[in-house]
């Protein structure tokens, strides 16, 4: 009797699902719902300069690895043999598909700290940081505080707000869903 590796099966249809960005993908370029998509999606904006390795290890099954841009995709070849496209972000492709527009009475700036994950948390000095946001010139004020959901969990909020920031969401990253955009770009089109 042959043994099935289950997690590579599963892994080969499974679609990177965080924040709705396949089916953004799939929207944008008519490819059918139902199906998985032949690609692995990049995470999400990353400052590192190395490729995640949970993308390295989800990709492996995949025949293709889309990034957000070329400093992404560098990172990518350096780990990496399978092969890499720069897509950019799926979030400007909902953007533009949904027509969404900045208000006129856009004032202000978002801003978006590094967050933490169910898995690990993000640390740094949150009063040192914002006191580094007060200092920025007047023309990007009133600056409001974008926090992942786990964040906001963890009582982080409260020390943005202790300095006098707004702090908005975009919720959390559902599955299955393009709840995560919608909420972002309702967040941010009046900024």
């Amino acid at each position: 009797m042959k043994l099935i590796n289950i997690e590579k099966i599963i892994t080969k249809y499974l679609d990177m699902e965080a924040y709705g960005q396949n089916i953004i993908v799939k929207q944008y370029c008519n490819f059918p719902k139902y199906l998985p998509l032949p690609a692995h999606l990049e995470h999400g904006w990353t400052p590192k300069s190395g490729a995640l390795i949970s993308d390295l290890e989800v990709a492996k099954h995949k025949n293709l690895m889309l990034v957000f841009s070329q400093r992404r995709k560098d990172a990518w070849v350096k780990k990496s043999r399978i092969r890499v496209e720069i897509i950019g972000s799926p979030f400007i492709f909902y953007k533009k598909m949904m027509g969404i527009k900045q208000t006129s009475r856009a004032t202000g700036t978002v801003v978006f700290p590094s967050h933490s994950t169910i898995l690990m948390e993000s640390k740094y000095d949150i009063g040192d940081y914002c006191k580094q946001l007060k200092k920025l010139p007047k023309k990007f004020h009133p600056i409001e505080i974008c926090l992942f959901c786990v964040d906001i969990q963890k009582g982080k909020d409260a020390i943005y707000k202790k300095y006098g920031f707004r702090v908005i969401s975009a919720g959390s990253r559902v599955r299955g869903s393009l709840n995560f955009a919608r909420n972002f770009y309702t967040q941010i089109r009046n900024l």
